[in-house]
């Protein structure tokens, strides 16, 4: 008896519980009945069970109506909207895209239908799309969904002037979208446009916003046209960001100018905020390299450099060296006086401040503090690779580097210093296009420095082989002769190359070179 008792009541517990929840169904508005009705439709349209798939996806797309835009702030129905986009087949695509281009700036900056807006970027007319963006640009620089969403087209090269100008002065047309020429040719709204752009890059740092590379390169442009102090309190704000300000162009030359405006106490802080970031010396997508150059060339403190970022630098040399901007902050670090074209003029402009007046350390002696330190592991990495690296465009010059710094007596690597020396009886390095003018720049580097120590230990290694000498007179490598018979051991060579000046060809360039290097000592 007690039995069928317990067992009745758990009957009428399960239709009490099911009385309940359709009663709440019932009293729920006509809205989220739909909705609840819509979510049951979505782990069928995401399976894998393709079979009803395109009638499953019209029922839901029906529930939901045209005002698609509407759905898509509502989390559920957003994600909905995004299955059927990316599970419907084209007409329904097609009738997604058609609902909601109009709304499309403002989907864009939504929190939830920020990841639908990028789906139909993808899949839309990107020109028609962006139209819808572009007018409301500058208001979405205070949303953080509307700002990751314009960095996502900031990033695409093509539309950052479009951006810019929409976000600067929308109501100009005629303007490239540079904050500096604006207010030059329309000074009547730069009070307007600058108490504008105070709000928005106030926010942005308030906000943690600056990570953003549209928010990096508005604040930089702005940096350059508000006075002094003003640049000042905003660069002394960017340092707990200073991981952030890598990812762009701008963004390190905000670093570098926060770097520049540095006191004494912040530097020794800079320091320590930079050692994480040394990797990116060696990623040649990222400007860290050039942050890095303006630090070696601005902080004096090289005893707290080489304590806190040149061990990190010696455990990622190899990295350092396969890349090419790692190789460019080496090249800068060697202290050698180098004409080696090591950094373009773009490059050397970028690094340009005028807010530096702190430093007053010899700039070639921090470099050479801080060579010191890093030196073996380079000249381990040159010994084990020289003969690829020095046939190499970009590694041939730090194979030069460190030997002007051998022959300067800096430091010592015998082992080094006699493979480079021997490559001058070596057919392969000789005639090689790159190889040959390394061996070259050596010599006439040396010889500018005063110094004969490469040029007198290859000389003395052809002396050796002079049964080698009149055939490598025909490769490329007469070059290295010529720069031999000029160079501080000119009288020396002179004489050695004499014996085949008679198998000089006047119609060979470098041969003739060397010939003519020869007779006008007469």
């Amino acid at each position: 008896m007690v039995s069928e008792k317990r067992k009745g009541s758990k009957k009428q517990a399960v239709t009490r519980k099911k009385l309940k929840v359709e009663n709440q169904e019932n009293s729920l508005p006509e809205v989220d009945k739909t909705r609840k009705e819509v979510n049951k439709y979505y782990s069928k349209i995401i399976s894998k069970d393709t079979t009803n798939k395109p009638k499953v996806i019209e029922k839901a797309l029906k529930l939901i109506g045209n005002d698609l835009y509407s759905a898509s702030r509502k989390h559920d129905l957003c994600r909905v909207i995004q299955a059927c986009l990316k599970h419907g087949n084209d007409q329904q695509k097609a009738h997604i895209l058609e609902c909601l281009t109009e709304d499309y700036g403002k989907l864009a900056a939504g929190k939830y239908s920020f990841f639908l807006a990028k789906k139909l970027l993808k899949i839309g007319n990107k020109e028609e799309l962006m139209e819808k963006v572009l007018p409301q640009a500058k208001a979405m620089l205070a949303s953080p969904n509307g700002i990751k969403f314009l960095d996502l087209l900031y990033s695409d090269g093509n539309y950052k002037n479009k951006l810019m100008k929409s976000i600067y002065a929308p109501e100009i047309e005629e303007q490239t979208g540079h904050l500096e020429e604006i207010i030059k040719n329309h000074p009547e709204i730069e009070n307007d446009l600058k108490s504008s752009l105070h709000k928005t890059v106030r926010h942005a740092l308030n906000k943690g916003l600056i990570e953003y590379s549209i928010v990096q390169h508005v604040v930089c442009e702005y940096t350059q046209i508000i006075e002094k102090d003003q640049k000042l309190e905003i660069l002394g704000q960017l340092w707990d960001h200073l991981a952030s300000l890598m990812n762009s162009k701008p963004g390190v030359r905000l670093a570098i100018e926060a770097l520049a405006a540095s006191d004494i106490k912040q530097r020794k802080k800079i320091v320590k905020l930079a050692q994480p970031l040394i990797n990116l010396i060696s990623d040649d997508e990222s400007n860290a390299y050039l942050f890095f150059i303006k630090l070696f060339e601005v902080i004096d403190d090289t005893k707290r450099i080489n304590k806190i970022l040149s061990s990190t630098i010696v455990q990622n040399m190899k990295e350092i060296i396969k890349s090419k901007n790692g190789v460019k902050v080496l090249l800068y670090i060697i202290p050698a006086n180098l004409d080696l074209f090591i950094l373009s003029q773009s490059e050397i402009d970028f690094l340009k401040d005028d807010l530096n007046t702190l430093s007053k350390k010899d700039l070639n002696q921090k470099k050479k503090e801080i060579f010191l330190n890093i030196s073996q592991p380079i000249i381990d990495e040159i010994t084990e690779s020289l003969e690829t690296m020095i046939k190499n465009p970009r590694l041939s010059n730090l194979v030069v580097a460190v030997a002007i710094i051998l022959s300067q007596g800096l430091i010592k690597a015998p082992k080094l210093t006699s493979a480079i020396c021997k490559f001058v009886i070596n057919w392969d390095i000789m005639d090689d296009n790159i190889s040959h003018r390394a061996l070259k720049k050596i010599i006439v580097l040396e010889n500018k420095n005063g110094n004969k120590k490469f040029a007198g230990r290859m000389l003395k290694n052809l002396k050796e082989r002079e049964d080698y000498v009149e055939k490598l007179i025909k490769s490329r490598g007469v070059w290295v002769f010529e720069s031999l018979a000029t160079s501080n051991i000119k009288e020396e060579a002179q004489e050695f190359f004499r014996k085949y000046q008679d198998k000089l060809e006047k119609s060979h360039t470098g041969e003739k070179a060397l010939f003519e290097a020869l007779t006008q000592s007469n």
